[in-house]
């Protein structure tokens, strides 16, 4: 044991005593690795995994050479002293993830087409043109809403007519009504005169009249039977004759008659004239009365009607000017300017062949389209993309170091921004793996950096001060377990419980001392198959940071034959709770086919109080409203085909994510498939 042994900061290789023949053997077979690893790697370009088909290849190698504990061999004979070895230290572990990306202005002002349908371009500057702001840059075709701007005007100005016959109308109705009510009025307070005037005026002076006639007649009646009464006397004195005394018997008749017919004048007026006249003038009265309630009801009607009509004109005539407006902004819209000073940048498509997506003059664009950019390239980011497997790691805020390539030796510090929420698209050129575009804020101030300069991020996950770590290709691992080979005189097989790890170091949490010797290749010792638990069917060992970022170059760099063609599809549902008698379902659909994946969030309502807007909330996160029509339902979709799905969606969702609709209904998110 005196032989002093080789570091691996020596950066020696071992030398290992190994027989002629099985020198030989291992040469043979290395020659038939090569073939299968051709084969292999050609049919695997083929299918589309050519990562597997190499990893396939290696392991049939390892197990003809007997590397890596194939064919159940434990330690073979080696030469110990020429074993490079690595002593356990402790050491400053820092977990981080290392990814290129590219430098991009970070206040980029995009501008979108806001002109509604699609349009043609007809003119525009060209590209890199330095601008100043409110600059035309773009020029959209206008001589159909030019047209339209035309019309509108023509029906602003019959607007304008109608609504100026509606208010004369209304008007002349308030007048109207207002001379009809007060006719009826004035006619009610006459047939109450009337009445008033017979009842305490005419009837009281007729009947005293017949009253005065019969006092009349009755005292013409007294003296002509007084007159009567003396005649007799002197005729019986013969004094007068008999004509004289018949003459006066005549006169008191007479006189009885006068006293009879007005005493039935008088019973006449009490009994039928009073009674007659009082009701007739009652019923006037009452007519009138009537008459007027008619004439107010009838004066209100054509008040209402009048004002209804006025009021639709008012609303015609606020609709046609507010279409106007609209075709006048639409126009003026046409003029696409430039929101602030800087270069401009016309998008390229994701598809390159389709040559009539390029923003030139004669493409036609739809609404919301991204025609141009001004960057701001004072101020830069760096847009890189994470691995899948780490994705979940990467945290808004980490510390972040940057080098940028064409300046040796600059080391930027910065942080991070964000991370989408969902993958990058992908093209036939990548394999299945995904990977998540991150956007990094740039910290250090620095001169001569532009957009589009490529740099390195290295953004630290985690530090971890002075743990117990070795070296990644000194330890065999499948998960959390690990084995490695301890020098205690001869090499030992040891099993190890292993932390976390980055590109270089796995933390051991037990198996180990600080000061022990271990050998920096197991598998030219060979490591049996029992040294570590089998791995269950369809589990895949988990991964840390540090051993997906040295794999994440090798996958996003693979290139397969053609897409992939699998396709996989998620939906979630709710029927949330709330007051009954209201049915209100959420419904949330992931579909991925190949490296594309659609989002799809649904709500439907059904027995609402119509025109209601309500608030859809996922996950806290108040996405959009929803209006209810006049039968209190609806039926709203937000999706990544259609455009329409919400920026500010959770990234995280799935079973028992919460979605409120308004302020009453709840549910939680669960699985169908």
């Amino acid at each position: 044991m005196d032989t002093p042994r080789l570091e691996h900061r020596d950066l020696e290789l071992p030398r290992i005593a190994i027989l002629p023949p099985a020198r030989h053997r291992a040469r043979r077979f290395v020659w038939i690795g090569l073939g299968v690893v051709v084969v292999a790697g050609a049919y695997e370009w083929w299918q589309g995994n050519l990562l597997s088909g190499l990893g396939a290849a290696r392991t049939w190698i390892a197990a003809r050479l007997g590397i890596g504990g194939a064919a159940g061999q434990g330690p073979r004979a080696v030469d110990v002293s020429q074993l490079l070895v690595h002593t356990v230290a402790p050491v400053d572990l820092r977990i981080t993830a290392l990814e290129n990306g590219t430098l991009e202005s970070a206040g980029s002002a995009v501008v979108l087409s806001e002109v509604e349908g699609q349009v043609a371009i007809i003119r525009l500057v060209p590209e890199g043109t330095r601008v100043a702001k409110g600059d035309v840059v773009v020029e959209l075709e206008s001589s159909a809403l030019r047209t339209r701007l035309t019309e509108q005007q023509i029906a602003v100005a019959r607007a304008e007519a109608a609504h100026s016959q509606a208010l004369q109308a209304s008007k002349m109705a308030d007048s109207q009504a207002e001379s009809d009510v007060a006719n009826s009025e004035l006619a009610l307070e006459f047939a109450k005169l009337d009445l008033e005037k017979y009842e305490k005026g005419e009837y009281p002076v007729q009947l005293r009249s017949l009253q005065t006639d019969t006092a009349l007649a009755q005292e013409e009646l007294k003296r002509a039977q007084t007159q009567l009464q003396f005649s007799e006397e002197l005729q019986r004195d013969g004094y007068i004759g008999s004509g004289e005394l018949e003459a006066d018997r005549f006169r008191v008749t007479q006189c009885q008659y006068r006293v009879d017919i007005a005493r039935e004048r008088e019973r006449l007026l009490q009994e039928y004239t009073w009674p007659r006249t009082k009701r007739d003038l009652d019923s006037k009265v009452a007519e009138a009365t009537r008459a007027l309630g008619r004439t107010k009801s009838i004066a209100a009607g054509s008040r209402e009607q009048a004002g209804s009509a006025l009021k639709a004109q008012q609303a015609t005539l606020e609709l046609e000017r507010t279409k106007l407006r609209r075709n006048e902004d639409q126009i003026g819209k046409c003029s696409m300017r430039a929101p602030q000073a800087g270069v401009v940048v016309y998008p390229v498509p994701e598809d390159q062949d389709r040559v009539e997506l390029f923003i030139r003059e004669g493409t036609i664009v739809r609404e919301r389209q991204h025609v141009f950019s001004i960057p701001d390239t004072d101020v830069l980011q760096v847009t890189t993309s994470i691995h899948e497997a780490v994705v979940d790691q990467i945290k808004a805020g980490m510390p972040v170091r940057i080098w940028i390539d064409v300046y040796h030796g600059l080391e930027l510090r910065g942080a991070v921004l964000s991370v989408s929420p969902l993958p990058e698209p992908g093209d036939w050129r990548r394999t299945t793996v995904k990977f998540y575009e991150t956007k990094v804020r740039i910290d250090t101030p620095a001169t001569g950096l532009r957009p589009g300069m490529s740099a390195k991020v290295e953004i630290l996950i985690e530090s971890l001060p002075q743990v117990l770590a070795v070296p990644v290709q000194s330890v065999v691992q499948r998960g959390h377990d690990g084995v490695c080979y301890v020098l205690d005189g001869s090499p030992q097989l040891r099993k190890l419980r292993l932390g976390k790890s980055n590109a270089e170091y796995v933390a051991v949490l037990d198996g180990l001392a600080a000061g022990e010797q271990i050998v920096l290749s197991p598998d030219v010792l060979g490591i049996p198959p029992d040294a570590l638990p089998p791995v269950p069917d369809g589990v895949p060992p988990p991964q840390d940071a540090g051993i997906a970022a040295a794999n994440a170059d090798a996958e996003r760099g693979a290139a397969t034959a053609a897409p992939a063609s699998s396709s996989q599809e998620t939906k979630y549902v709710s029927v949330l709770e709330g007051p009954a008698g209201v049915t209100v379902a959420a419904d949330y659909k992931v579909k991925t086919k190949g490296t594309t994946t659609n989002l799809r969030f649904q709500i439907k309502v059904a027995g609402g109080k119509p025109a209601t807007t309500w608030e859809v909330a996922v996950a806290g996160t108040v996405i959009g409203t929803v209006t209810l029509d006049d039968a209190g339902a609806c039926e709203v979709e937000w999706a990544t085909k259609a455009g329409t799905f919400p920026a500010n969606f959770p990234a995280t969702i799935g079973v028992g994510t919460e979605v409120r609709v308004g302020p009453d209904y709840h549910g939680q998110l669960t699985t169908v498939n």
